[in-house]
Order: structure tokens, then C-alpha cells, then sequence
């Protein structure tokens, strides 16, 4: 009876394909799963004993097999990924090869255009297509490299304002032009580190964190010379007006305008803006 009851287990088994490797695996465990007191115990006793080792069994060989199986859905899922990203470049290699063949087609029409033409005129037009090329190309490149400035001029310090900040001397206690020049310098200062907050977020690359960066030490630069120099003007405010007048060229009224607007410009930053001023 219980070689029966293995035969119809094993022939169940066998009927589905997908059960294959637990049969296998079944039929290889059975020698452990038959107790060593096998030939003492009644046929009920050994059927319930054998019964629950098959059991546990079977769900190791299912949880096998499962385990195959996800290892081949993983294998499956990054041999598709590889595969869009194939296709991807093939979409592209297409789309050139399609340019390219266009290209190529039109310099033929033109070429066979020339070949049938009278020698006089295929000599005169010959030279206006090839400018008319050379034309497109240039147009392209100055394109590219007025986008290329327009961009540097609104995310870079140009290289005579970062000269003025990096060079040792101080300001000059004057207060005409170089001094309005030089809060035209903090504006367009602002303006640049304004420009590189947004690129950092719309575009949050090493690139872009690498111009906010420059600027902000540009603006660094700046605001120490500019707190050098309204110093001075404070601290020569309670001097004699002899003193005061061998500070400046200008009028006091020069004076009167220009540090209240380089105090504006300090109040924001309070490393920079003290009590002393």
C-alpha cells in the first residue's frame, strides 16, 4: 500500500512539467524522510509520519524553485533594461545615418545640377554654394558662441571686475567716479549670484555649484573692501574737518551720499556690519 501511495505521489508529480524539479527532489529525500523504526510502526502510523516529512519537504522544493525563479525575473528585467538602452542607441545611430543619407542626396542632386549645366555658369554658382555652406556653418558657430557669452556674462565675474577685487590696495578714499563705479560693481555682483541661485535650481550640477561658489567669494572679496573703506569714513566722521578734508577730493555732500548706500549694502551681511560703523 505504501509503495502505491509513492508510485501515484511521484506520477502526480511527473504530470505537471513545472513540478519537475520538486519531484526530484522529493524522490532524492525520501531515504531521510522514512524513520529508522520504519519496519516496527503500523502502516497509519508510518503513512502520517511520512505525510508530514513530504510535506515539508515539498515546501522546500517549492521555496527552491522560487527562488530560481525570481533570480530568473531579475536576469529577464535587466537584459530588457539593456535592451532599451540598445535601442535607444540604435534610435539614435538611425537618426544620424537618416541625416547623413539627406545630406548626401542633396550634395548629388547639386552635383548632377552642376554636371549638366554650362561650364561658365557651373564655375560662377560652383563657389556661391560653397559660401552659402560656409555661410550656414559660420552663422551656426557665432550662434553658439554669442549663447556661450550671454551665458559667462550672466554666471561669471569678468576678468577686469575680479582683478579689482583680488588686488591688495585698498579703495581709494575718493568719492566720485570710482567709488559709483564700485557699487555698480556690487549690484552686478548681486545680479550674477542671483543668476547662479537659479541655475543651481533648475540645474543642480557641479557645474553650477561651482559658479555660485566663485561668486560668493567674489562677494566676499567685495564686501571687505567695501567695509575697509566706509571704516575709514566713520572713523574719520568725529575727526577734525582739516583731517577729514585730507581723506577725500570730493564734497561732503559726496560723502553723504555714498556711505549711507555702503552701509545699505553692509547691513544685509552682519559679519561686516558692526556697531562701530
Amino acid at each position: 500500500a505504501m509503495s502505491m501511495l509513492l508510485q501515484h505521489r511521484v506520477k502526480k508529480l511527473l504530470s505537471n512539467s513545472s513540478e519537475l524539479t520538486q519531484a526530484k527532489a522529493l524522490l532524492d529525500s525520501l531515504p531521510d524522510l522514512l524513520p529508522k523504526d520504519a519496519a516496527s510502526l503500523s502502516s497509519m502510523e508510518l503513512r502520517a509520519s511520512l505525510k508530514s516529512s513530504l510535506d515539508v519537504a515539498s515546501l522546500d522544493a517549492a521555496d527552491a524553485v522560487l527562488r530560481e525563479t525570481e533570480g530568473l525575473l531579475s536576469s529577464m528585467d535587466a537584459l530588457k533594461k539593456q535592451a532599451d538602452i540598445m535601442d535607444r542607441k540604435c534610435r539614435h545611430v538611425m537618426a544620424f545615418l537618416d541625416s547623413t543619407e539627406r545630406t548626401s542626396t542633396q550634395f548629388v542632386a547639386q552635383a548632377a545640377a552642376l554636371r549638366y549645366m554650362p561650364p561658365v555658369l557651373s564655375q560662377t554658382l560652383l563657389p556661391c554654394l560653397l559660401f552659402a555652406q560656409s555661410r550656414a556653418e559660420q552663422d551656426a558657430i557665432q550662434l553658439e558662441l554669442d549663447s556661450t557669452k550671454d551665458f559667462l556674462q550672466k554666471h561669471q565675474v569678468s576678468l577686469d571686475d575680479l582683478q579689482l577685487l583680488e588686488q591688495a590696495a585698498p579703495l581709494t578714499e575718493s568719492h566720485g567716479t570710482a567709488m559709483t563705479s564700485y557699487f555698480q560693481l556690487l549690484h552686478r555682483l548681486q545680479t550674477i549670484r542671483s543668476n547662479c541661485e537659479h541655475l543651481v535650481a533648475t540645474n543642480p550640477a557641479a557645474s553650477s555649484l561651482e559658479y555660485l561658489e566663485d561668486i560668493c567669494k567674489a562677494q566676499a572679496l567685495a564686501f571687505e573692501k567695501l567695509y575697509a573703506w566706509a571704516s575709514v569714513l566713520c572713523n574719520a566722521a568725529d575727526a577734525p574737518d582739516d583731517h577729514l578734508s585730507d581723506l577725500q577730493d570730493d564734497s561732503t555732500d559726496d560723502v553723504a551720499r555714498l556711505l549711507p548706500q555702503a552701509l545699505r549694502f553692509l547691513r544685509g551681511h552682519a559679519a561686516y556690519y558692526t556697531y562701530d560703523l
